[in-house]
């Protein structure tokens, strides 16, 4: 996935982690322990570019954005409350970051040529031809058949963030995120199940 890799700020090797809670490197950090953030950085980046990915459609841009995200939670740093949310406040940044950008370029849709730039063990190839087919499939399911503010907890769902860390982002309850998920999952199904009749019996991976 190469992530970050024009951009990295913390681009050294990653500072040992012994699996300290955030709240405490988030303590550490205040007090201006730069191995602190480094850690939370190290520790988050991949699922922020993931989720900036799957927002933007672009690497460039993704890169760019979860640079922003991380410089942004750099400079407020003093200003976050300790709720045990961290990584929720954490995609709260990258979702206002990646919707301004999708403001400013006029882009709300994903691309379908760029929808597998994930770095992952390889599996066998014909595994990898199943996998690669589903994905495509459920991303077009996601362009095609959802709404935007269903897209961005799509995007988060696959983050696996809990439906706590989800109310964080959107300023939700909990519960409320809960009903969205699993009308969500309806949604998504019947698209599946559309796209399979369309094609006699097969998934669009087109």
């Amino acid at each position: 996935m190469g992530v970050l890799r024009n951009h990295d700020p913390w681009n050294a090797t990653a500072p040992v982690d012994r699996g300290a809670g955030d709240a405490e490197l988030v303590a550490q950090a205040r007090l201006g322990v730069a191995e602190a953030f480094a850690l939370l950085y190290h520790r988050y980046v991949h699922t922020i570019y993931a989720f900036a990915f799957d927002r933007l459609g672009n690497t460039g841009a993704a890169e760019d954005a979860t640079q922003t995200v991380f410089f942004r939670a750099m400079g407020s740093l003093d200003r976050y409350q300790e709720s045990g949310q961290f990584r929720g406040w954490l995609f709260t940044i990258a979702a206002r970051v990646c919707a301004d950008e999708l403001r400013a370029k006029g882009r709300m849709a994903l691309p379908l040529d760029q929808a597998a730039e994930r770095e992952s063990p390889d599996p066998p190839p014909e595994e990898q031809v199943i996998a690669d087919e589903g994905l495509r499939s459920l991303r077009r399911a996601r362009n095609d058949c959802l709404s935007e503010r269903d897209r961005e907890l799509y995007d988060l769902v696959v983050q696996e963030l809990t439906h706590q860390e989800i109310a964080t982002v959107l300023g939700k309850r909990a519960g409320a995120v809960r009903i969205a998920h699993m009308r969500l999952l309806d949604r998504l199904r019947v698209c599946l199940g559309i796209l399979t009749n369309l094609k006699g019996g097969r998934h669009v991976a087109s």
